[in-house]
């Protein structure tokens, strides 16, 4: 018993230790090149006016109501105050600032920028740390993009705004804490993105294990990430309001309805993940769950084919493994809230909200990459392999251009020029708090302005 007992603990330690790499920015100039021209390119990628309109012309649910009403009532104290039961310090620090800058006329715009800035910004943990799980830098950067830039589940439901910047900052959370890094701007940058996340939404709280991990294992300022997360998690649980949020459902749902929660685990894990949420809803009135189960077949085999390709202790393998399970978990958490409002229209389709499945998406889309890079290099069945990863990115690719379209959620509604056209009009017959409606028009937000700060010119 005691030698299984030490061969299991010697068995955990190697793990971590394979998961413990040094993080560096890559040193190669052709790096930073690349990694200059993708990261640009996606931004502008991002802030491209869709099919259903520019969401820079639109202002979204608790963008208006709740952020910018707070601030224009209360200033920068709004920072501290709680929502639905905890803080959103991210949110409400970009609201201030677009406000301050860039006016009323330019704030629908900068809240649309800054959002996908602060995304993009994320490219600069994501590279080094996949980079050193990946056969090469250029691996590295082929995940950071298509996880962070060109995801495509990440292009739906209002994704731009700040009150969905919480599932990028989660996963940033992730990468700061779990990078081992050695440059000082990068333990830096990784501090801030650590302690941001953990005072923007309780559920990078769920890292802290992680985090403790790090915060005593490594050594001088690279823990500096893992103990920022740490004190903000603290400072996040002292300000919580538990039953606040009223939720429609909870954790029970999912145990209760196993059918549904294997279905959200699969439909938001490799479908939407490999086709994106356009197509996997628009096939799915002709090819619906054998669409669902080919994915899931197709997947299994590129995982099988990696698995074959694995150098002697991969480290790439225990991360992979340590990615799907807070993949996978995360759903899991987030769908504990409001179960009963996000099931599945059918057992095949994404349905809406969408950024479930771009939470599970930015986890799962690392993973098929580094699985891509062992299984490029397989001395078994070589055309084989390269032709099934060569069929991988084909599949992403054109789930990128089925979600390019945009949602139509996110363009729903009055512009914000229309907004602040009726604002300054009932300014201008004596209200001094105009009230006025902002996208998603359907759901009935409303947001609360001040003749003083829209008849800034």
């Amino acid at each position: 018993m005691a030698s299984r007992v030490s061969n299991f603990l010697t068995r955990i330690r190697e793990i971590a230790r394979r998961i413990s790499q040094a993080t560096p920015w890559p040193h190669d100039k052709t790096a930073f090149v690349w990694f200059s021209i993708i990261t640009v390119l996606g931004f502008v990628f991002l802030m491209l006016p869709r099919a259903v309109g520019w969401r820079g012309d639109f202002l979204h649910s608790e963008d208006g109501q709740i952020f910018l009403t707070e601030f224009l009532a209360n200033g920068w104290g709004s920072v501290a105050d709680v929502y639905a039961g905890y803080l959103h310090v991210t949110p409400r620090l970009l609201t201030g600032t677009c406000a301050s800058l860039f006016g009323p006329d330019g704030y629908a715009a900068c809240v649309a920028g800054s959002a996908n800035l602060v995304r993009v910004s994320l490219m600069f943990l994501a590279f080094p740390v996949f980079s050193a799980y990946a056969r090469s830098w250029r691996w590295g950067l082929t995940a950071a993009a298509a996880a962070l830039l060109f995801l495509p589940a990440g292009q739906q439901e209002v994704l731009a705004n700040f009150t969905n910047l919480r599932w990028f900052l989660l996963f940033g959370a992730f990468l700061a804490v779990i990078g081992v890094f050695r440059n000082a701007w990068l333990i830096a940058f990784a501090t801030v993105i650590a302690l941001l996340a953990s005072v923007s939404d309780p559920i990078p709280l769920l890292l802290a294990p992680l985090a403790l991990w790090r915060a005593i294992g490594l050594k001088r300022w690279s823990k500096l990430p893992a103990v920022a997360l740490l004190a903000g998690g603290i400072v996040h649980v002292m300000a919580l309001e538990p039953g606040a949020r009223g939720e429609r459902g909870g954790f029970l749902d999912l145990v209760t309805d196993p059918q549904e929660t294997v279905g959200q685990i699969l439909v938001r894990g490799p479908l939407t993940t490999q086709w994106g949420v356009t197509l996997s809803q628009d096939l799915a009135s002709s090819l619906g769950f054998p669409l669902a189960i080919t994915t899931l077949a197709f997947t299994g085999i590129l995982m099988w084919l990696g698995w074959r390709a694995r150098q002697a202790a991969d480290p790439a393998v225990p991360f992979a493994a340590l990615l799907t399970l807070l993949g996978v978990g995360f759903l899991l958490v987030t769908l504990s809230f409001p179960a009963s409002y996000i099931k599945l229209a059918d057992f095949w389709s994404p349905s809406q909200p969408a950024r479930y499945s771009a939470l599970t998406g930015l986890f799962l889309t690392p993973v098929i990459v580094l699985v891509a890079s062992r299984v490029w290099q397989s001395p078994f069945a070589p055309r084989f392999s390269r032709a099934w990863v060569v069929g991988a990115f084909i599949i992403f690719g054109i789930a990128v251009v089925g979600d390019s379209g945009g949602d139509a959620r996110s363009t729903d509604g009055p512009t914000w020029h229309e907004s602040l056209t009726l604002g300054r009009q009932l300014c201008a017959s004596g209200e001094t708090n105009p009230q006025v409606a902002n996208a998603a028009a359907f759901e009935g937000w409303k947001t609360t302005l001040t003749c003083d700060w829209i008849e800034i010119r």
